[in-house]
């Protein structure tokens, strides 16, 4: 994946275990929406709006979701709705952890990844230790109630062999 927009939940699991600036040092350029942002905490929206590696994208538009909205599913949120719109207009991946988004944007063919792809990518480019993933992994599986724990624990095995 060379372009990818990102979801809140992604920035938010990440800030959590202190693994933001790990992200930027992967070879992905990096997009999220201006409503990804607005879903994010205030020192969490200063931190990422400083970033130059980061581009957040808008639209002048206020009605541009309202065509995918009715297409796709009501039920996904106006982020979500802005990431796959994003995604469809730069051909780029989608990095997400919501089920919902994830099943969407596979059935039109995207290159959907979560926050396990991540942390393997990122101690398979020595961004991170493997002890140093194990203890963020354990920590954000605390933290994150949503993550498949079952996936989790054979990261974990993987890693420690």
């Amino acid at each position: 994946m060379k372009l990818a927009i990102t979801d809140a939940n992604i920035f938010i699991d990440l800030f959590h275990v202190g693994l933001i600036d790990e992200l930027f040092l992967l070879e992905i350029e990096l997009y999220t929406s201006l409503e990804v942002i607005f879903e994010l905490e205030d020192h969490q929206q200063e931190s990422l709006l400083t970033i130059e590696r980061l581009t957040v994208l808008s639209n002048s538009d206020p009605n541009y979701l309202e065509d995918l909205e009715d297409s796709l599913s009501q039920r996904l949120s106006l982020a979500d709705l802005s990431i796959f719109h994003h995604a469809r207009d730069f051909e780029a991946g989608i990095l997400t952890g919501d089920s919902l988004l994830k099943k969407i944007s596979k059935k039109y063919g995207f290159e959907v990844h979560g926050i396990l792809w991540l942390f393997d990518v990122m101690l398979n480019m020595n961004h991170l230790s493997t002890e140093n993933a194990i203890s963020k992994l354990k920590a954000l599986m605390d933290f994150n109630k949503h993550l498949p724990i079952s996936d989790c624990q054979k990261m974990i095995s993987k890693w420690s062999e």
